[in-house]
């Protein structure tokens, strides 16, 4: 819907969803787009296929509820990805059809975040360091104020709740713990 509202203004767009392909395919496709729209309902910043994207220059899309401030991260420790309200998807997506040369600057900076923050070295190091009791950031979950959950829409989550409870009871929850 979101494509289409924009090929009717007139925009040349050409939109592929992938699916039941192989990650060579994958690839091929991503190296030849401007941009990728990778999840609406996410928790991830950059997930598998943001993140191949971001090593091949190519800035992600990804919307969810999560607040940045809600996830206890510093905005430097985020992926450089384009984060947005899924309610917000379609204004977020003009924003970038509209400035295809602003994308290229955010490509390469996921991509330096991705080669420096998540090169195999660079992950081992830091669970190398949580487990001996150091960590870049402390967090402390009790103050950590997301619930929504992953890949989980509020109304979902409201409706997933509702029968939880009623199945389990309250005290499933585990609130009092």
């Amino acid at each position: 819907k979101i494509v289409n509202n924009k090929k009717e203004k007139g925009y040349p767009i050409e939109y592929l969803e992938l699916k039941n392909i192989t990650n060579k395919e994958v690839i091929e496709h991503v190296s030849a787009c401007d941009f990728v729209f990778d999840e609406i309902y996410s928790d991830s910043v950059l997930g598998s296929l943001g993140t191949e994207a971001a090593l091949l220059g190519k800035p992600t899309l990804v919307s969810g509820y999560v607040e940045n401030n809600q996830l206890g991260l510093m905005m430097d420790e985020l992926p450089p990805a384009i984060k947005t309200n899924p309610e917000l998807v379609e204004e977020k997506f003009n924003w970038m059809v509209d400035n295809i040369k602003e994308l290229r600057t955010l490509g390469k900076q996921a991509r330096d975040y991705v080669i420096m923050r998540c090169s195999g070295s660079a992950v081992a190091y830091r669970l190398l360091e949580a487990l001996k009791g150091f960590s870049e950031r402390n967090m402390n979950p009790n103050e950590l104020s997301y619930f929504l959950g992953w890949g989980i829409s509020k109304k979902n989550l409201r409706d997933f709740l509702r029968r939880y409870v009623k199945k389990f009871g309250a005290k499933a929850l585990c609130l009092e713990d």
